[in-house]
């Protein structure tokens, strides 16, 4: 069985919406890489580009879904970014 996670991205204290979109995309970019390196779900490219302050991970396995949601927090903590999972 598959599943889902959302990503929703929060501005930081003082930061503009134009800085967050360009963050949220890097972090994207390097969402995709990760889970075309092991595998862990899918992410398409084309959703990263369009995204303004969410975006989701598909196709995630039962067995990957607890690994792949402390990647995410972790490299998300690395960015400096703000993010909130919700499972689907």
């Amino acid at each position: 069985m598959s599943g889902t996670i959302l990503i929703k991205f929060s501005a930081g204290p003082g930061e503009k919406a134009g800085s967050l979109v360009h963050r949220l995309r890097n972090f994207g970019e390097e969402v995709f890489h990760q889970l075309r390196d092991t595998n862990w779900g899918e992410i398409g490219l084309d959703e990263v580009d369009l995204a303004t302050s969410e975006f989701a991970v598909r196709g995630i396995k039962q067995a990957e879904r607890r690994r792949l949601a402390r990647w995410l927090q972790d490299e998300a903590a690395r960015q400096q970014l703000i993010v909130s999972l919700q499972d689907r």
